[in-house]
């Protein structure tokens, strides 16, 4: 699925401190999946 390769991708992101572009790209995927 792809929401869990974002979240895999969201963690390895996190891990170089980039959770706000993170947390846009996994709300702007909700947005268009609704």
């Amino acid at each position: 699925m792809r929401l869990v390769l974002l979240v895999i991708w969201c963690h390895t992101l996190a891990k170089k401190n980039i959770k706000l572009i993170c947390c846009l790209l996994f709300f702007g995927v909700l947005i268009k999946s609704c």
